[in-house]
């Protein structure tokens, strides 16, 4: 406790006993640890400081990130361009490289770290510009070594042995879990455990200790909406950015991302230009076969035909140029399909929606030319 409190000082020196606790840590574990009920423990908050300081980024589209990226086989030919870890590494060097420059250009030198799993950290030792290499589990949790870091970078999921945690599962509450298809309460078990390890990364900067200095946190991986509330929660005032994999560079993103980001984009463009939108047009503009465009145009809206997926296109031009209509709430009365097909593809421009920035230039000049 930070804060001077009597009734939480009183309510301590009453109790049996007293846990100081990280703030990752749920009740609920702590019960079934030490056998007792959930209800019996009173948990006190201290609130936290804000960090207006603190930018968390949040980069989708390179999976779950586990410890084994790759076969043995793979990693004995080696990485291929399309690999998960050489996608991974394109993405690093592409936000080491821009944070360097960006320092650059004020005149300001940086420190970068970078984090992952031990097995894995050999495949950034050549990038140039990052001061720091750590792994889960020792350097995300109580560590104050970062503290005069700017830029952090933490890549994948950090989760232990399935099969072990199915085990302590077991162990705790008495059901069954199983460690080959995590389900129901054991899937958010385990869902728990890798969003508190974030948390405790996110919490390396100290930022609240230095709020005239920026902190900027790179999380590479899927996440969960919990991992968002919780760090919206433990962290007031934070910023948060989605990006794609994409948005850092198109080599970091996937030929399926890549390909469908390209026919969303011309799709919307020819579009706004009047002109008709075909599968054989937009293969023979983007190098690639007919039959691979219909699968991504089948991968947008599974359940619809043609018409309807040209319609989707003419919802994504109405949504990203609305603004020309003066709507104050741009994702309003959004079909579940277009809503989908814009955060997952589009999530800085729906941020920038949402946050009433301005449309970027080349963007501008295509609507000029439509209208």
């Amino acid at each position: 406790l930070t804060l001077k409190d009597n009734h939480v000082r009183r309510a301590l020196s009453n109790s049996r006993s007293v846990f100081f606790k990280d703030a990752t840590a749920r009740t609920t574990d702590i019960a079934r640890v030490m056998n007792i009920q959930a209800k019996d423990i009173v948990e006190y908050w201290v609130e936290p400081h804000p960090v207006d300081n603190l930018k968390v980024h949040l980069v989708s589209g390179f999976g779950n990130c586990g410890a084994q990226r790759d076969s043995k086989e793979q990693r004995k030919k080696g990485l291929t361009e399309a690999s998960l870890p050489q996608r991974l590494i394109k993405g690093v060097e592409e936000i080491v490289a821009n944070k360097r420059a960006e320092a650059s250009k004020l005149g300001k030198k940086i420190k970068i770290a970078v984090i992952d799993f031990m097995g894995q950290l050999k495949n950034y030792k050549h990038i140039p510009g990052i001061d720091y290499f750590g792994y889960w589990w020792v350097d995300n949790r109580g560590t104050n070594e970062l503290t005069d870091y700017d830029v952090y970078i933490a890549v994948g999921n950090p989760s232990a042995n399935f099969g072990a945690m199915a085990a302590e599962f077991r162990t705790l509450t008495g059901k069954y879990a199983n460690p080959a298809n995590p389900t129901g309460e054991f899937k958010e078990y385990i869902q728990h455990s890798i969003d508190s390890e974030k948390l405790q990364f996110v919490g390396r900067p100290r930022a609240h200790l230095q709020p005239h200095k920026q902190k900027d946190v790179y999380l590479l991986g899927d996440y969960s909406q919990h991992l968002e509330y919780k760090l919206k929660q433990q962290f007031v005032g934070v910023k948060i950015e989605k990006l794609t994999a994409f948005d850092l560079t198109p080599d970091a993103a996937t030929r399926s991302d890549r390909d469908t980001r390209k026919a969303i984009e011309l799709a919307m463009r020819w579009e706004r230009m009047g002109q008709k939108v075909t599968q054989e047009g937009l293969a023979q503009e983007m190098g690639c076969s007919q039959s691979w465009v219909s699968k991504i145009f089948k991968r947008l809206s599974p359940e619809r035909g043609y018409k309807e997926v040209i319609k989707l296109f003419q919802s994504l031009n109405n949504l990203f140029f609305r603004k020309w209509n003066n709507s104050d709430n741009p994702m309003d009365g959004l079909s579940d399909e277009v809503r989908w097909i814009a955060e997952t593809y589009f999530p800085v421009l729906v941020s920038d929606l949402i946050n009433g920035d301005e449309l970027a230039s080349d963007l501008i000049e295509v609507v000029d030319i439509a209208r």
